[in-house]
């Protein structure tokens, strides 16, 4: 291909399509349920990768849940009072309800307690689709107790209770054409296979049976994203040194192209890959049990036709490591690595961490805490708050918007 027309690749930059994932632009997201969303773990995975993944989407996210909450309320407040403060008064477009781990007392279901839940989790709809007209539900089956890594409390186990109160949350999505995110099963699967990898790391998926770690929280928002058809490409690249062609890209584009002895190319993709933390072994565990990379986070690169049997693969004169011709002939996934793109995506990341930490504080201290201080002050530190976050919101997108990067191949033997 001539110099020209490579330089000219450029000029098609492909635009990040959101059509068929769930979420919309101008989404305002709330996630109500017990502690294991007051946690906001998994609320902050499912932000940054679709801030990662869909940079000029513009998605806001509240976090309202609560610890200790049942479908009757909590400490936080009843039904009724946690309803018209913490979600309605948000106006969202979509709210998540993950409710249950709670509500069945850990010991066998009882069909009282689990008729009671199903009136409250249509009561719930009902008042929230009455205040807030066209919200979307996402009905979550609540994520699972540890019967696996440890002895079941009772013959059947806990988790059983909580599969029963899977299947009433399974009903009523069915009746009311809510969205439904099963977030127990696959972590069932993911704490067996986790069992047969390492028991020692599986034990701690879930540390006290109840309240999954940070790997955990991944492997539900794993769910939720695949649920929400979430695209599993960053980008991809395929280039053949042999006749010295941009084979195929894929939400990525190229400028610049050198097919001399060292390949050269400058590279901007439409998208950074979602930052995880693969050096721990939890995370890693997860990763390898469940299917977050193949499901989530492909970034590849393939180069064929390559003379040399070993190459240097630099990106901003970088060092990503180093690979034989084979490798990179089969293709190499870029995502798992330190790669200039996965540090800006983690710079995301802890902007989303800085975000939700802020609206916690607006909501927990400020709004409720501090309830007794006067109105006026209590009002003018919310705006102040408000318009802070508005900041970081803006930072956050500017940060997440993807670089032009050059990448080099160097041969480091004949």
């Amino acid at each position: 291909m001539p110099v020209a027309a490579l330089a000219f690749l450029a000029l098609a930059q492909p635009m990040r399509s959101s059509e068929g994932f769930f979420l919309k632009d101008g989404d305002r997201v709330v996630t109500y349920g017990d502690s294991i969303t007051d946690n906001g773990t998994y609320a902050r995975y499912l932000e940054t990768f679709v801030l990662t993944r869909f940079p000029e989407m513009r998605v806001a996210w509240v976090n309202s849940g609560w610890s200790g909450d049942r479908i009757t309320g909590g400490s936080g407040g009843t039904l009724d009072v946690r309803l018209e403060r913490d979600v309605i008064s948000r106006k969202p477009t979509v709210v998540t309800v993950m409710l249950g781990m709670n509500d069945g007392n850990v010991r066998p279901a009882e069909e009282k307690l689990l008729d009671s839940f199903r009136t409250g989790l249509v009561g719930l709809m009902t008042k929230v689709g009455g205040a807030v007209p066209g919200v979307r539900f996402v009905l979550f089956k609540p994520s699972p107790y540890d019967d696996i890594n440890q002895d079941p409390a009772f013959p059947g186990g806990y988790n059983s209770t909580l599969v029963r109160y899977g299947d009433v949350v399974e009903s009523v999505a069915k009746e009311t054409g809510a969205g439904l995110v099963d977030l127990n099963t696959p972590l069932v699967d993911i704490l067996r296979k986790a069992k047969e990898y390492s028991p020692d790391v599986a034990r701690r998926l879930i540390p006290d049976r109840i309240h999954p770690e940070p790997a955990g929280h991944l492997a539900m928002a794993y769910s939720i994203l695949k649920a929400w058809k979430a695209p599993p490409t960053v980008s991809a690249l395929e280039l053949d040194a042999g006749s010295k062609k941009v084979l195929n890209r894929v939400y990525t584009w190229v400028r610049d192209v050198d097919f001399g002895s060292t390949i050269a190319w400058t590279q901007t993709d439409a998208s950074l890959p979602f930052p995880l933390e693969y050096k721990n072994p939890r995370v890693a565990l997860v990763v390898r049990a469940g299917g977050v990379m193949t499901d989530l986070n492909r970034q590849s690169l393939r180069v064929a036709g390559l003379p040399s049997p070993t190459y240097r693969l630099t990106i901003d004169d970088v060092v990503i490591g180093e690979f034989t011709r084979e490798q990179l002939a089969d293709g190499i996934d870029l995502a798992p690595y330190d790669t200039p793109m996965s540090r800006q995506a983690w710079n995301v990341a802890l902007l989303v961490q800085q975000r939700a930490a802020l609206r916690y504080s607006m909501w927990r201290t400020i709004e409720i805490g501090l309830r007794e201080v006067n109105a006026k002050a209590r009002e003018n530190a919310l705006r102040a708050n408000e318009a802070l976050e508005i900041e970081v919101m803006r930072r956050m997108r500017e940060v997440a918007r993807p670089q032009a990067h050059r990448f080099s191949l160097v041969p480091l033997g004949s």
